[in-house]
């Protein structure tokens, strides 16, 4: 069977690839600084291997016999993706460039999560690749150091890549501890656990928001073909929704009233971020398939204790 490498293979989006692809016929290496407690599994064809990109040798075990790279762990150096940026790349050059080096070095091509921030503050309705990259925060600039890296590589190693710019991506597994949770699963954690959802702003921000087994299903498309180039690509559904719209959703679903708390602010200071879906389904031929409605109330059917109706999709 192919071996398929995924860093942060214990994280959420890294967890329900992983548990995909494992009925997939690929071997799976999953990295994770978390790993050391997964040392056995009932998959013959899972490996847990403790340790970090930013490791030569681990990189160099990890790697061996892989026919792909699947990077989706998440940043050593941010402690607060909303943060301003970094007053300086180099923590972030050191463990990208680790990474591509290790891939370019047995010709392993890199899918990798970049994300919509990105993009900073865009005007346009909807966010094409084509736009400017100007981001406004820590997260936005390390994903854009790695965009840029990952070009570098391809020009100089011919490696093959691909940048997923993902925009909300949310579903029940999704840990609300995690610096990177969005506002839905956080709202749906706080009707779970009868408190105020908090609203940064008024809550009419516009947020595009993907379910997770639809970036599984996209991820399987990729491995699925060959790859070149150094693409980076919109994870999105093209459609906006308030945050407050959200948070009706969810009180539809979870069927609770929910009590709002308003901050002064707008968590990232970004009015509006809907993603233009034309270019992934033009190239490849992936279009988001759980709607809104459909992602919110397996999301709440989920974390309230119910079957969810959405997983098994991607």
């Amino acid at each position: 069977m192919s071996k398929i490498l995924i860093t942060g293979g214990l994280g959420f989006i890294g967890g329900a690839l992983a548990e995909k692809l494992a009925v997939d016929d690929y071997d799976i290496c999953c990295l994770d600084p978390k790993a050391a407690a997964m040392r056995t599994t009932a998959m013959p064809c899972m490996e847990y291997m403790a340790g970090s990109i930013s490791d030569d040798a681990t990189l160099k075990v990890a790697f061996e016999g892989a026919v792909a790279c699947v990077h989706l762990a998440g940043s050593s150096v941010i402690e607060n993706p909303r943060l301003n940026a970094e007053t300086s790349p180099e923590p972030f050059l050191e463990a990208a460039s680790r990474l591509f080096a290790a891939a370019a070095h047995r010709n392993v091509p890199v899918i990798y999560a970049s994300s919509a921030t990105v993009y900073g503050q865009v005007g346009a309705e909807l966010i094409k690749e084509s736009d400017l990259a100007a981001p406004i925060n820590a997260h936005g600039e390390e994903k854009l150091i790695f965009e840029t890296l990952a070009h570098q590589f391809n020009i100089s190693h011919g490696l093959p890549t691909v940048g997923l710019r993902m925009f909300n991506i949310y579903g029940a597994n999704q840990s609300p501890a995690s610096p990177y949770c969005g506002v839905l699963r956080l709202a749906v954690q706080a009707v779970a656990d009868r408190e105020p959802v908090t609203i940064h702003g008024d809550g009419s921000h516009l947020r595009d928001f993907v379910h997770v087994d639809d970036v599984v299903r996209f991820i399987r498309m990729l491995l699925a073909r060959p790859l070149s180039g150094a693409e980076r690509v919109n994870v999105c559904t093209g459609r906006g929704l308030s945050v407050n719209d959200v948070v009706s959703m969810v009180a539809v679903a979870s069927g609770c009233n929910i009590e709002k708390t308003f901050v002064d602010t707008v968590s990232d200071g970004v009015a509006s971020s809907v993603g233009d879906p034309g270019f992934a389904r033009d190239r490849y031929g992936f279009e988001a398939a759980i709607s809104a409605e459909m992602g919110i109330a397996d999301t709440v059917s989920a974390v309230f204790g119910a079957p969810g109706r959405a997983r098994g999709r991607a």
